[in-house]
């Protein structure tokens, strides 16, 4: 049966599951003029299944009726947050510990920038992602902008390349999901962006996007197919494989079998040219937006260590073979103790010797990625 909750003037917008540390409330996000029960809830209150209740400082920000809002909460390092953006001012702000704070100012003259906010786990780790299509991150160049970009709590990555755009475009992100096909939650936008058109304008493009998240204790990252950037002679490889090479268009593929915890992993990439020299790289941290390596792409950053080098046999290379030290026994060996629970990233390198290959880049390529957890 249907029942109405309290007396509620000006209807909220938005609303969301949020602890402040006393049990989860149904929190409410509307216009500044929104009240409960004759009391005016400055845009925020939050219903405990009894009565509503005013439990934070006022909103920092006014709220229009056309206003279009988001509303987020994620718990950090222990520590609740609430995140909420108004459309039109292309401010995130978060309320935590009693305060509200900005946590990405992209205010522009023009159309708003971020349609919309929300929490998701892409394997490390819960954290705010933001989709828009006129984003500027702290430290970006101005005129420089992202359509999605990832939150830690602490730092702003942009997720895929930087683009520029007309400065009148305006985008229509509207639909979000998580949805698990069996390997851990993906994440879909859906809606229209922008690209460069003839003439230097800006056509809109509809799309529906998948964002895979790297949830098993091995999974495949850093794909050269064109889901994070584009190569750079400006082609792709099929998914899951690094750039094409002169051996085949489909780019080198890297997989990874094995147990982590017990010491049994292995590493085979294959589509390789036939008797290449390959290297592969161990970083410790993950680049969202890749940068060009040769003919290739790379995400593997951090602390990076050489933890094998091999020669191809008919395209295929396998590190360890049998009777070699273990990839943790290498590891280790060089100075990266390997804690349970440690993310590592892996990607091939090799040498392509065909000069007429994307003569833009080099006489190497790479790999897609693999993302271990030990």
């Amino acid at each position: 049966a249907w029942s109405r909750v309290g007396n509620v003037q000006l209807s909220p917008y938005r609303f969301c599951i949020h602890d402040l540390g006393q049990g989860p409330l149904l929190f409410a996000l509307g216009w500044t003029g929104f009240s409960v029960n004759g009391q005016s809830a400055q845009g925020l209150a939050a219903w405990n299944g009894t009565d509503w209740i005013l439990p934070v400082h006022p909103l920092p920000f006014t709220v229009y009726l056309s206003s279009h809002l988001g509303m987020v909460s994620i718990t950090e390092e222990g520590r609740p947050s609430l995140y909420v953006f108004p459309m039109g001012s292309a401010r995130i702000w978060r309320y935590r510990d009693g305060a509200w704070s900005a946590v990405l100012d992209v205010v522009h003259t023009n159309n708003p920038d971020i349609e919309r906010i929300m929490a998701y786990d892409d394997g490390n780790g819960r954290a705010l992602f933001a989709v828009g299509n006129r984003i500027t991150l702290p430290g970006q160049p101005a005129g420089e902008y992202v359509r999605f970009a990832r939150f830690d709590g602490h730092t702003w990555t942009p997720v895929g390349t930087t683009y520029t755009v007309h400065p009148f475009s305006s985008p229509k992100l509207t639909g979000v999901a998580t949805f698990d096909f069996g390997e851990g939650p993906d994440l879909y936008i859906g809606g229209d962006v922008l690209h460069p058109g003839t003439q230097g304008l800006i056509a809109p493009w509809q799309v529906m996007a998948r964002y895979r998240g790297a949830h098993r204790d091995l999974a495949a990252v850093c794909g050269g197919d064109g889901s994070l950037a584009r190569c750079p002679c400006d082609t792709r490889g099929i998914v899951g494989h690094g750039c094409p090479n002169s051996a085949t268009a489909n780019g080198a593929r890297l997989e990874a079998q094995g147990v982590p915890r017990a010491d049994t992993l292995t590493f085979t990439a294959r589509d390789l040219p036939a008797s290449t020299l390959a290297l592969l790289f161990q970083g410790d941290a993950y680049a969202y937006s890749p940068v060009f390596a040769g003919d290739g792409v790379s995400c593997t950053s951090g602390t990076l260590l050489r933890v094998g080098t091999r020669q191809a046999q008919g395209g295929v290379v396998q590190i360890p073979l049998a009777g070699e030290p273990s990839i943790g026994t290498r590891v280790r060996t060089l100075g990266d103790p390997l804690p349970e629970g440690a993310v590592r990233y892996y990607q091939l390198w090799y040498r392509d010797p065909d000069p007429a290959f994307c003569a833009s880049g080099g006489l190497w390529n790479t790999s897609n990625g693999m993302r271990v957890v030990w």
